[in-house]
């Protein structure tokens, strides 16, 4: 089996278009086009519609297509697993990150990687923890970076504790202070993620122990557009110090840290339980607590603002 002819029509079906496909598989066009149409004579019948616009694929493409995709899938993973069986550490690692990890974290650690493990190729998913720990139980990523407000769970280490910190916008008299309160939350407009986010779980919890009500006015799932929110509005949201350290330099937030009680959140690396890890997801996690650590003692991952670099 000619397994250029599925790769070449994988692409066409990702990016639905010949030309587009034949650019990033550095084909001509006319050869992939080529391939193609061998596909469709051993296949029966035609995999694409020809539209003004690009291809969309047929019935038929779309019942090939998962098909085909797990055959490449597995052709990959056989060449990798021979390259491990030699002791080369290299393949897909699926790693997942929480947004105010994912910069600073991912691009350090793949320089990392690069330079010493070309093999290795990072496949990185961006979410809150819920969601990366139903990722990671499900086996759909190898090792996960995210956030703990209790015990640990099985097959994660803590890379970091950092102070929560109430968030808003500059020179607001509410976050213009040290600290704050717990209590003093009460009423509060609120922008947070939605349930099963650890954070939001922690703090239902804390207020329901401190007898006030949560005024949760946004629910929003990317951390950008919360910060955002923010700056623009008058709500507030909780989030570590280093998660939002650039604005609050750069004038456009303000914070103050929550204090009885405090609510530290613990950084913690985990992997899979889904399935062995590879010697290149060993050496991801390796380049991730090397990493972390640099980040915390330079200050850029800060404790508390005033550990900030």
């Amino acid at each position: 089996m000619d397994l250029r002819k599925w790769h070449c029509f994988c692409m066409a079906a990702d990016l639905g278009s010949l030309s587009r496909a034949a650019q990033v598989l550095e084909l001509a066009q006319s050869a992939l086009s080529r391939q193609i149409t061998l596909l469709e004579a051993e296949c029966g019948g035609p995999l694409f519609h020809r539209t003004g616009r690009g291809v969309v694929l047929t019935e038929l493409g779309r019942m090939v297509q998962p098909r085909a995709r797990s055959l490449l899938e597995q052709s990959a993973r056989l060449a990798d697993d021979i390259r491990e069986s030699a002791g080369v550490p290299s393949g897909v690692v699926k790693l997942g990150v929480l947004p105010s990890t994912a910069g600073v974290l991912v691009s350090t650690v793949f320089e990392h990687l690069r330079g010493r493990f070309p093999g290795i190729r990072l496949h990185v998913t961006e979410a809150f923890t819920g969601q990366l720990d139903e990722y990671r139980n499900a086996g759909r990523i190898d090792v996960s970076v995210v956030n703990r407000y209790g015990p640990l769970e099985r097959l994660e280490e803590p890379l970091g504790t950092f102070d929560n910190y109430l968030v808003g916008p500059a020179g607001d008299a509410v976050t213009s202070q040290e600290t704050i309160d717990f209590k003093k939350l009460s009423g509060l407009p609120l922008v947070l993620p939605g349930l099963p986010s650890g954070l939001r779980v922690r703090l239902e919890q804390n207020g329901r122990k401190a007898g006030i009500s949560l005024n949760i006015a946004l629910e929003v799932e990317a951390l950008n557009v919360m910060k955002e929110v923010v700056a623009r509005s008058k709500i507030y949201t909780v989030l570590p110090y280093y998660a939002v350290a650039q604005e609050v330099q750069g004038g456009s937030l303000s914070v103050a840290r929550i204090v009885r009680p405090v609510m530290p959140r613990v950084m913690c690396l985990g992997v899979t339980s889904a399935r062995p890890l590879s010697l290149a997801g060993k050496e991801v996690v390796a380049a991730i607590r090397a990493t972390s650590q640099d980040l915390i003692a330079q200050g850029i991952w800060a404790r508390s603002c005033g550990e900030a670099a």
